[in-house]
């Protein structure tokens, strides 16, 4: 038995080959491909997930998601059309599209000014204008308090 298989063996109970790469060539080509097809997995998903559901919960998930870097497949343009659409559909009121956007778009483009204005807009939400998203609003107010107060760390002290 090869040593990988025999260590997951060991540790899983069953005959299953891990998931290896046998040299860096081969990992960063997959990466690479893995880059190049989420885009189109999650474009197939949109089709099916109705826009509208939990508020353009989706748009707020594609914002991070298109706010990784252009080499994971992401892009800056469609991650903030997904924020005015998440926007549109909570009616404003969900602070997890302005964090998204602040900690990936903002933080990429070094744009402190934008990031410190959206983390606030996030703060200033009123946990009891959607119930429904009292939770997830209270979580993400949390994320935009830690994020702040990283700021310096994240852009550089102001001089």
């Amino acid at each position: 038995m090869s040593e990988p298989l025999a260590i997951t063996t060991a540790i899983h109970g069953r005959k299953t080959a891990p998931a290896t790469a046998t040299s860096f060539n081969q990992l960063l080509f997959w990466r690479f491909l893995q880059g190049i097809f989420t885009p189109g997995i999650f474009a197939v998903i949109i089709a099916y997930v109705n826009e509208e559901w939990e508020d353009g919960a989706i748009h707020e998930a594609l914002i991070g998601l298109d706010g990784m870097s252009p080499l994971l497949g992401g892009s800056a343009v469609r991650a903030r059309q997904h924020f005015e659409r998440a926007v549109a559909l909570a009616g404003g009121k969900s602070a997890y599209a302005y964090v998204t956007l602040a900690e990936s778009v903002s933080v990429a483009a070094r744009d402190r000014t934008e990031f410190e204005k959206l983390l606030k807009t996030a703060l200033a939400i009123d946990l009891e204008a959607r119930p429904a998203l009292r939770l997830a609003n209270l979580v993400a107010q949390r994320r935009a308090r830690f994020l702040l107060a990283r700021a310096d760390a994240l852009f550089g002290a102001r001089r």
